[in-house]
């Protein structure tokens, strides 16, 4: 069983190793800095918050970062302009469309939480599983990769949305473990000073040991 959960580390590891690069890659491409450019140009002064002055063009960054967030397997992209916080694209719009994060609904939340802490460093940054309520209350991670144009200069952030799917579906496989072996995670909370699940349990619980339950 040591085996095994040294394995499952592993490829966890290797996982979030794969998926920093592939967003540094993403925020680095040329594309994607030109689209972000285009989109800061789009919403004028933000004095109003976001204005979508072309809808088809805005509909082909969304397919185009859509595309990337789906294969990866993440809940949500989000683009942010860096000054305004205010987000300039999201591939499940409905929830953070015309968003922004000093609004009462996203300040206290992770994704604020990760934003700043990229627009402090100019790093990367992560922010663990916690109930979002934006989203319904599911319990999401996020991580935030900084954008830089020619000049580096900070102009946006990209955050992705992590749901627990994105651990379960890693590590929830029970080959070598026997009937009633089951690999989990728990992380800290330091909000409730408490050991908290961060992907559900198969085997125990009754289908009541999930994500984010102490």
């Amino acid at each position: 069983l040591i085996t095994v959960q040294e394995l499952r580390r592993s490829e966890l590891q290797n996982t979030f190793k794969d998926q920093y690069t592939s967003i540094r890659m993403l925020a680095q491409n040329p594309q994607t800095i030109k689209f972000i450019e285009d989109l800061i140009s789009d919403q004028g002064t933000f004095s109003s918050g976001p204005r979508v002055d072309s809808e088809q063009q805005t509909n082909a960054y969304i397919r185009y970062f859509k595309k990337y967030s789906t294969m990866s397997g993440y809940k949500d992209l989000i683009v942010f302009h860096a000054q305004s916080q205010n987000v300039l694209l999201s591939t499940e719009g409905k929830t953070h469309r015309a968003a922004n994060l000093l609004s009462a609904e996203f300040r206290q939340s992770g994704l604020a939480k990760v934003f700043q802490k990229v627009v402090e460093s100019k790093k990367w940054g992560v922010e663990d599983f916690a109930s979002y309520e934006p989203s319904g209350g599911i319990q999401s991670a996020f991580y935030g990769e900084p954008v830089f144009d020619s000049h580096d200069k900070l102009i946006a952030v990209i955050v992705v949305q992590l749901p627990p799917s994105f651990l379960t579906n890693i590590i929830e496989s029970r080959k070598g473990m026997g009937q009633t072996g089951e690999s989990y995670i728990v992380g800290w909370s330091k909000k409730y000073k408490r050991f908290e699940l961060r992907t559900d349990l198969r085997t125990m619980g009754g289908g009541r040991s999930v994500t984010g339950v102490a």
